[in-house]
């Protein structure tokens, strides 16, 4: 399908229990490809897991992008992937921080958490029917700071930011058109039959992941490992301690304490 273009329709919010949730709502009432649904906070954002994404103020850009994919669904995997490709080079762009992934797809800045993302879907025989991947990106600290759980942990773009003078941050607008912009060009790629391109740009992005000792926990359980490499479909190919390799397609991943090299970050 070549020179796709992805039109985004921007539905805004006030206040909005989870995008996901609402966009996946969307979803089911038959809304367009591209639809995008923007609220200033949510209530019980969702994270990677099961988790909550504190997202209970306007100091973040929460939203949610609903897609209809027509490529191959064994490349579902590289929404998300294609989306931190996006969210890392638009911060890098406008913010001029060294914006990088560890996958699946958390964005990081010098080893801390400044995006997640979360890619849902429904497959209905070998179709993919609608997807919905929602990102939340911390734009400014929340009033009091982040949580006592997050301290350490999570970083917010006014922290990064030399465009504007210390302190400063991105126009939440500017910040959620260039990440648009940017994502419309990967999903294009991925239509066009260039996962691989995606992928190569997703592992130059991991550079300081791939090769590093990592703990995976999943349904399996409890793995160390030692991830290798990016897949064209968007698994991670580790190599477990015992010497055999594993492809990993969901999974909370966390970077050991082994590193490859002097100066690395562990997140």
């Amino acid at each position: 399908m070549a020179q796709m273009e992805t039109r985004f329709r921007v539905l805004r919010l006030d206040e909005v229990d989870s995008t996901n949730l609402y966009t996946r709502g969307l979803a089911e009432d038959g809304a367009p490809d591209g639809t995008v649904v923007v609220a200033r906070k949510q209530t019980s954002g969702k994270g990677r897991l099961g988790r909550q994404w504190h997202s209970s103020g306007d100091f973040g850009l929460w939203f949610s992008i609903l897609l209809r994919p027509v490529f191959d669904p064994k490349f579902a995997g590289m929404l998300g992937i294609g989306a931190g490709v996006a969210v890392a080079q638009a911060i890098r762009s406008l913010v001029g921080a060294e914006a990088v992934l560890k996958w699946p797809n958390d964005v990081l800045i010098d080893g801390r958490k400044v995006c997640g993302i979360l890619a849902e879907g429904r497959t209905v025989g070998r179709q993919l029917e609608w997807a919905v991947v929602g990102i939340g990106i911390n734009v400014t600290h929340p009033e009091g700071g982040f949580p006592p759980e997050l301290e350490g942990i999570a970083t917010a773009l006014s922290q990064h930011c030399a465009c504007d003078g210390e302190g400063s941050a991105p126009d939440k607008d500017v910040l959620l058109d260039s990440v648009l912009s940017e994502f419309g060009a990967r999903y294009a790629m991925l239509h066009e039959g260039g996962a691989r391109r995606v992928r190569d740009e997703a592992a130059g992005l991991m550079e300081s992941f791939l090769g590093r000792r990592v703990t995976i926990r999943g349904e399996f359980g409890v793995l160390e490992a030692r991830a290798l490499d990016l897949l064209e479909d968007g698994t991670l190919l580790v190599r477990l301690d015992g010497g055999e390799t594993m492809r990993i397609t969901a999974a909370d991943v966390s970077i050991g304490t082994c590193a490859r090299g002097p100066g690395e970050n562990n997140a």
